[in-house]
């Protein structure tokens, strides 16, 4: 379970975007400019996202973290056809750990961010099985078109 402690201000409520970026230990900050009014609400929300432009879904009193990377959509899509969801996230977080773990082994020096990027990605999908096979693909299709109403 995680530990929300260091997201609630002393008396319990929540944090704001204020408190949150001036925690040196978070090593967050704002990539776009924020009034005060802003960065005094308190945030209902957090999320994390890679898109390229994520300002379609963002609502007020929330945070939406990134990590900086910017893999195209497009170049992913390429190198995962046949993948099931659970393919794509379970190759996108063994990407990520490790260039988490480079990044420890190498005493903390540079930015995890700096070491992700889409040649960990290609990595970490050439190592990945994809659970759906191309004869399950092809047995589905065949399956659609024996069964489907006409």
């Amino acid at each position: 379970m995680t530990d929300t402690s260091a997201f609630l201000e002393d008396d319990g409520m929540p944090a704001t975007l204020r408190d949150l970026t001036s925690r040196t230990s978070f090593g967050l900050r704002p990539v776009h400019a924020v009034d005060a009014a802003t960065l005094d609400r308190p945030l209902l929300w957090a999320h994390s996202s890679d898109l390229p432009d994520p300002t379609p879904w963002l609502g007020t009193d929330g945070l939406l973290l990134t990590d900086g990377v910017n893999v195209s959509a497009d170049d992913l899509a390429a190198l995962t056809e046949g993948f099931s969801p659970a393919d794509i996230e379970f190759a996108a977080r063994s990407a990520s750990q490790r260039a988490f773990e480079t990044a420890v082994r190498s005493a903390g020096d540079g930015d995890v961010r700096d070491l992700l990027g889409l040649e960990q990605y290609r990595c970490a999908i050439a190592e990945t099985t994809p659970t759906i096979s191309p004869t399950v693909t092809d047995e589905f299709e065949a399956d659609i078109l024996a069964f489907a109403r006409t």
